[in-house]
């Protein structure tokens, strides 16, 4: 586009346009190119003149931030208050102008979400309503400039009241815009500029995307401009403007919404510099140079020390020292981030793009300059024969027969092609070894049941590459169970699922998986299995009486013989594993009965679910809510091995104590004394350290009749009499104990006993669920209990975790069943990479029941 003369132009007085103005016709993106071409003008520093020039706008240095320089407009720099907000950022990123264009203007949804989510910490949710009819030829993705002008109407959403102290989430605003991009030469040099402008848009078709109602502001003015530095055009200038208004109740300070952006373009720096775009190789593990053999770093030949570490190199197996080598994040679609370590060689290989070697032709076809070639490659590879389970577990495969030097592909940049019902279209996969099994998690924070479900559901499909054969789901108790069920029968009829809600109606759920913890009113996490040998069922029984004591067992014994029927198990076959979910109160039925009927050697833990459970299959769906006390069970018999960890971090004291006077959960008179007059003469006969606080009392640990085993019971409330209400029933005659921890030595005692748990296997994916007293005594530090898990798991960042809190956790170790109501237990289900020994075909192993 040749430029235009814009001195006599008021951008002002242009009014914003309606979605319904893409007509494509030649008038329509002449004013466009024009409102492009000043805003682009407004963007620039003003140069020290006496002559005023009234298309630049006085800029004034404010501060510099994480090397990104902060302008303000005078007139609004001391207002921190003010309703209208302006400011101009501009930092250098090492990376190509394609690339860096496409991650300030994606042009479709997805890549616009994907983005943003890396990029924006404050996001809420994006979208692209529509694209000008430019945008929408068959264009060649090698040929980057016929890909312009970029013209599109987009949505955004942010959580920019976010409250600093306690993290909660206030009322979300938004901004309806139209973004223009245009690409060109400019002085032999190629560079690309946009333009934002607030729009009208049908307030119907929002509600569609959210039904959350947002604060509408507006973006009067906003511009960005990517320019090259040097002649090799290896780092560009990158310089964005924006004038934005916010209505009066909006009540947020100029501050933060600068320093919102502000991490934005940081974010878009890294992620920008971080990324690999040529295609690499991962070695696996037995590939790898052995370290013992190395007494040097391989590249800066410096001797190995205490100080100076080993490490080894993913992609050529080398031993280097950690001062020749860093970690690379790669960004796998809508599924986090993969770290790979890399050395300095094999790092500089990925990144060789930079070079230039041939000439570069101007939007029109003409001009001069220098075109920067990516070595036979494109920006987003082609990942038809990606495989991101070869890379969670090309650490952890066997040799293969042939001892044949195989390597595998890994791609840095996510694909671009076009979904089907949230799954991504890739080609043929590469054939699989023999003991390949994939686990993944997903989370969504979205309000809407179905969109949360069918979010979570595409993220899991897309770390997968395969639809999973079973998922457990976990939900907060704002969400609609029966809305869960119908919208994972719709994306897979075929799926076996069993989930329960967490948390407390109304208050904030707490998951965890290996990345972070979340903790929000409205949250979806599914934890996904892939095996195509395996097989798995899911059974429920609703009981009869609300009286745990009377009722349950026969209930019970019908869901398990149900689940047995579908697995098609003989009478001396017993699944890997179970995964119990019963009503509060129920737990001592639920979890005799199950030990009674099935092997103890298989791995049986779960948790309690107070306000609704879900299971379903193949032409069948159960729902239960609060009201109706039911029991729901996973019964899995995977290809690979199974290990589970059950423990607690409380150590038993010596003294025994008697209830002489209990009333249901009350608990009022132990050994002639209200329970909490005995605490004192506990803490002073007993050498061990007690854990008092305001919220979390000591423990109490009765003593089975059985197996003189400990069930393990938390006060859930005190009173003025000092007795305490249990959080289960006690009986007359019941000997109980205090038990005792040690708060400092949780993280540690969790690793190791998780670790103790998988007998040094190779761990794929993990499930845990932890009591919501062991919270409270590391001091609500919820990523101290996540690195815990991990540590235990021997901190791979590929292991598919995810945790929660329940009040209690069910478990059954070598023929007596554990029964723990929160404080300090643990339950973990671990799938490992290890083939069985004796695993057949699924076909050939069943038999009649």
């Amino acid at each position: 586009m040749d430029r235009f003369a814009v001195d006599e132009l008021d951008f002002e007085s242009v009014e914003p346009c309606r979605p319904s103005s893409f007509d494509g016709t030649s008038s329509f993106k002449f004013d466009v190119g024009i409102r492009a071409r000043q805003a682009l003008e407004a963007i620039h520093l003003k140069v020290p003149t006496q002559i005023k020039d009234p298309r630049h706008m006085d800029w004034q240095f404010y501060k510099k931030v994480k090397d990104v320089k902060i302008h303000r407009l005078d007139e609004y720099t001391h207002d921190m208050h003010a309703t209208r907000v302006s400011f101009r950022l501009s930092c250098d990123v090492k990376a190509m102008l394609e690339s860096i264009v496409n991650v300030l203007a994606p042009t479709t949804t997805q890549e616009y979400m994907r983005v943003e989510k890396r990029v924006f910490p404050k996001l809420f949710q994006c979208a692209v309503l529509q694209q000008g009819p430019e945008n929408s030829h068959n264009i060649d993705p090698a040929d980057f400039a016929a890909s312009f002008p970029r013209h599109s109407i987009k949505w955004h959403g942010s959580h920019l009241l976010t409250n600093r102290l306690t993290g909660r989430l206030g009322t979300p605003n938004d901004f309806v815009f139209e973004e223009y991009v245009e690409y060109e030469t400019w002085h032999g040099r190629p560079r690309s500029f946009g333009y934002m402008q607030s729009v009208d848009s049908a307030e119907d078709e929002l509600k569609k995307l959210c039904p959350v109602k947002c604060k509408r502001a507006a973006i009067r003015k906003g511009a960005f401009v990517v320019s090259a530095v040097d002649d090799l055009c290896m780092t560009h200038e990158v310089s964005i403007m924006y004038i934005l208004d916010f209505p009066r109740s909006f009540g947020v300070s100029a501050e933060r919404v600068i320093a919102a952006y502000v991490d934005r373009l940081v974010n878009m720096r890294e992620v920008l510099f971080n990324t690999l775009f040529q295609t690499i190789k991962i070695l696996p593990r037995h590939k790898w140079v052995d370290d013992r053999s190395r007494q040097y770093c391989a590249v800066c030949e410096s001797l190995f020390t205490l100080v100076r570490s080993r490490h080894h190199c993913r992609a050529c197996g080398e031993v280097i020292c950690h001062y020749c080598s860093r970690k690379w994040s790669i960004p796998i679609q809508d599924a986090g981030e993969l770290q790979t370590r890399l050395c300095t060689p094999c790092s500089l290989r990925a990144r060789s793009h930079l070079m230039p070697t041939a000439p570069m032709t101007g939007p029109a076809g003409g001009g001069g300059g220098m075109r920067l070639s990516r070595s036979n490659t494109t920006l987003q590879p082609s990942v038809d024969d990606f495989d991101y389970n070869d890379v969670i577990h090309s650490m952890h495969e066997p040799p293969p027969p042939n001892h044949h030097n195989h390597h595998r592909p890994l791609y840095s940049m996510p694909h671009r092609g076009s979904t089907v019902h949230g799954q991504p279209s890739v080609g043929p996969m590469p054939p699989l070894p023999p003991s390949t099994v994939r686990v993944g998690t997903a989370m969504s924070a979205s309000a809407d049941t179905a969109h949360a479900v069918t979010d979570a559901w595409e993220k899991l499909v897309c770390m997968l590459q395969q639809p999973p054969h079973f998922v457990f789901v976990q939900y907060s108790c704002d969400h609609d169970p029966p809305a869960i069920v119908d919208t994972l029968q719709h994306l897979n009829p075929a799926v076996v699922f069993c989930g329960h809600s967490i948390g407390v109606l109304g208050q904030d759920a707490v998951l965890f998986q290996e990345e972070a913890f979340v903790r929000r009113t409205h949250v979806l996490s599914l934890w996904g299995l892939w095996d195509p040998d395996g097989n798995f069922a899911t059974a429920a029984a609703a009981f009869s009486s609300v009286n745990p004591a009377s009722t349950g067992k026969d209930e019970t014994r019908a869901a398990v013989n149900d689940a047995i029927r579908k697995l098609h198990l003989g009478p001396t076959d017993s699944p890997d594993f179970v995964w119990l979910v019963p009503s509060e109160g129920y737990e001592d039925v639920v979890v005799d009965t199950v030990s009674a009927l099935l092997d103890t050697s298989l791995s049986t833990v779960g948790a309690s679910a107070a306000h609704s459970r879900i299971c379903g299959m193949a032409g069948e769906a159960h729902v239960f809510s609060k009201d109706q006390p039911s029991v729901v069970l996973a019964m899995c018999c995977p290809s690979v091995q199974v290990a589970h960890a059950y423990f607690t971090c409380y150590d038993q004291n010596d003294r025994l104590f008697t209830v002489d006077k209990a009333d249901g959960n009350r608990l009022m008179v132990l050994d002639n004394q209200p329970p909490l007059g005995l605490l004192r003469e506990g803490l002073d006969r007993s050498k061990r350290k007690l854990y008092l606080d305001s919220k979390v009392f000591p423990a109490f640990g009765r003593i089975q009749p059985k197996d003189r085993r400990l069930q393990l019971i938390e006060p859930v409330a005190v009173h003025s009499d000092l007795t305490m209400t249990l959080s289960a029933p006690v009986s007359r005659g019941d000997q109980m104990c205090l038990m005792s921890m040690d708060r400092k030595a949780i993280p540690v005692e969790i690793a190791a006993r998780i670790r103790q748990g998988r007998h040094e296997l190779e761990a794929v994916g993990c499930l845990v669920s932890c009591s919501a007293s062991i919270v409270q005594h590391l001091g609500d530090d919820f990523d101290l209990l996540r690195t815990a898990v991990q540590t235990g798991l021997g901190k791979d960042p590929s292991i598919a975790i995810t945790g929660s809190l329940s009040m209690c956790q069910l478990g059954v170790v070598h023929g007596a069943h554990h029964l723990s109501h929160s404080n300090g237990m643990v339950a973990a289900l671990i799938i490992t990479s290890k083939r069985k020994s004796n695993w057949r075909p699924r076909v050939a192993h069943r038999k009649s029941f």
